[in-house]
């Protein structure tokens, strides 16, 4: 479970922004499209 939970804060840390890393979770619990961008899914 914590290997998952790391390779899920790399692809956070990799994203370009200022947004916080907290931020920038809360936004893909709450959007799935930024949840897909984020994980390299193009679904738009």
């Amino acid at each position: 479970m914590a290997l998952i939970r790391h390779l899920a804060l790399n692809v956070i840390r990799s994203m370009p922004g200022k947004t916080s890393i907290k931020a920038k979770r809360k936004l893909a619990t709450w959007d799935t499209v930024y949840l897909a961008n984020a994980s390299g899914l193009n679904l738009c």
